[in-house]
């Protein structure tokens, strides 16, 4: 590094275009611990099970109001996987931003007008570009790149369906898991023999 400063190359980007190399394909070698930590968040499978975690959580804690726990969990997951990404990142509060939008458009679908569809597509979507452009060190320029990108975007789609089918499985049989169902808040009127029976009146 020393030669290559006295050379004039005083930036990394100099130097790689002297060497003729790109960026993607030089290792930076780091003694920092958190930086350890945050490239095994970055690893592929990390990566996939913290989206599906997350968003299992996030499923569950909106079909299973009140429980907590689910969406604790959800938010350490997104909280993991965007921070191991801002070391590396250009686009990290442009991703975050972008994730929160598809929240607030996913709800909105959900809680608000149900059954318009465009909220609950356009949330998705954005919350699908804001996984794969958290993890971009820079804006895609050859095909390779883009191909890299594709790759990232449908593993992330993939995690996605897997953890809506995973939610809805485990939603439904939450409530006759021991303990599980202690996450789960009593409807009013619901006794420890469980819920009157309306057929009687």
């Amino acid at each position: 590094w020393h030669i290559s400063q006295a050379n004039g190359l005083d930036t990394a980007e100099s130097l790689y275009s002297y060497l003729e190399l790109k960026p993607d394909q030089v290792h930076v070698s780091r003694d920092d611990v958190l930086d350890r930590v945050a490239e095994f968040f970055r690893e592929p499978i990390v990566n996939f099970i913290l989206i599906m975690v997350g968003i299992v959580g996030l499923i569950l804690e909106l079909k299973l109001p009140g429980t907590t726990f689910p969406g604790a969990i959800a938010a350490i997951c997104f909280v993991l996987f965007f921070w191991a990404y801002s070391f590396v990142g250009e686009f990290t509060l442009l991703a975050v931003l972008l994730f929160l939008l598809g929240l607030i458009l996913i709800g909105v679908e959900i809680f608000i007008v149900p059954g318009l569809g465009f909220s609950g597509i356009a949330g998705v979507v954005l919350v699908i570009v804001s996984l794969a452009l958290v993890t971009l060190e820079r804006w895609p320029e050859s095909s390779q790149d883009w191909m890299r990108l594709g790759s990232t975007v449908s593993m992330f789609a993939m995690s996605l369906a897997a953890a809506i089918v995973a939610a809805f499985v485990l939603a439904s049989f939450l409530p006759s898991i021991p303990f599980a169902n202690r996450l789960l808040l009593r409807p009013p009127g619901d006794e420890e023999g469980g819920v009157p029976d309306i057929s009687d009146h």
